[in-house]
């Protein structure tokens, strides 16, 4: 059990304060709800009750109201909670991964499989955008995998862990490079409109000009679609997919 659940035993309040305060989410309680993957009314109760503790705030735009986190001690002592919690956790998807045949550098003893394979590749896809392991190896574990995945499962964990595009972009990824329809077939579900702005998925990158021109100019269009800038190569993947199936 992690630190924030044992404080905060509501998986809707967690997953809603997770999206405001450390993802920076603005919205109407209709799109986090839907963000989050918590009904409407849940959402907009959890969400006036931050409002209430001083956490979000909530301001008149047209005829919604958009809540948004709120700046100050209180939130940024829930931000501090939240971001301890996710080290831990990264430690469990990356011991996770390794059960699951990950060509990760990892200490074989802490390889147990301790997340369901769904829960697994989605975090993983969220987690890939700060960790260049993990995003090297990710393509693999889903091409790997493709046939034991419950593809509505991996949806529903994609959505809790607001990682639907990240998931989508692997899913395809690993389609490509392997041939597998199925997975290409199955990430179109993952298409989210909402996100109108390119960002760039390794979150690093951004913070230097020339790595941010080099991305662009190494985007594929099929990423593109995904809402990121991400240096992908179809080819380079299908390589590593080849050397690794043969090395297993």
């Amino acid at each position: 059990m992690m630190l924030s659940e044992y404080l905060v035993s509501s998986r809707d309040r967690r997953t809603l304060l997770h999206l405001l305060i450390v993802d920076q989410a603005t919205g109407s309680a209709r799109e986090l709800a839907k963000q989050a993957g918590v009904a409407y009314f849940p959402a907009n109760t959890e969400l006036r009750r931050m409002v209430e503790a001083g956490l979000a705030d909530v301001v008149r735009k047209g005829a919604a109201n958009v809540f948004r986190a709120r700046r100050g001690p209180a939130a940024n002592l829930v931000r501090k909670l939240l971001l301890l919690d996710s080290g831990t956790n990264d430690t469990v998807v990356k011991s996770s991964l390794v059960a699951l045949g990950a060509p990760l550098v990892w200490d074989a003893a802490a390889a147990a499989p301790s997340l369901p394979l769904e829960e697994t590749l989605a975090r993983a896809a969220k987690l890939a955008r700060q960790d260049v392991g993990v995003h090297r190896t990710l393509a693999f574990v889903f091409a790997t995998w493709a046939g034991q995945v419950d593809y509505d499962r991996l949806f529903d964990e994609a959505n809790r862990w607001h990682a639907r595009r990240e998931t989508g972009l692997y899913l395809e990824l690993a389609g490509r490079a392997s041939g597998n329809e199925t997975l290409t077939a199955a990430a179109e579900r993952f298409v989210d409109r909402r996100h109108k702005r390119r960002e760039y998925f390794e979150q690093a990158a951004q913070a230097d000009k020339w790595h941010a021109e080099l991305v662009r100019s190494h985007t594929p269009a099929f990423a593109k679609r995904w809402g990121f800038w991400a240096n992908l190569s179809v080819e380079d993947t299908a390589q590593f997919l080849n050397v690794h199936r043969h090395a297993a």
